[in-house]
């Protein structure tokens, strides 16, 4: 089971960030496209950089109980 033990915001581009996953890589992962529907919310600048490892499900999330299935991130 892929899961993501860390996450960083690349600093270059919006909607980019660096994620450490349980394989032992490190991935540049474009969230972007994910980002509609009840993912739109982190488009916003500011709730983007709320992004934080949920290690509870193995993935990223932001407040609001807003995740990304940590399969989709490994493998886009």
């Amino acid at each position: 089971m892929i899961e993501i033990t860390k996450v960083r915001i690349f600093p270059l581009a919006d909607g980019f960030l660096i994620c450490d996953f349980n394989t032992g890589e490190t991935k540049l992962v474009v969230i972007r496209p994910s980002m509609k529907g009840i993912l739109e919310k982190p488009k916003d600048p500011d709730c983007f950089k709320k992004v934080y490892v949920d290690s509870d499900a193995g993935t990223i999330a932001w407040p609001g109980e807003l995740h990304i299935d940590p399969e989709t991130l490994y493998n886009p």
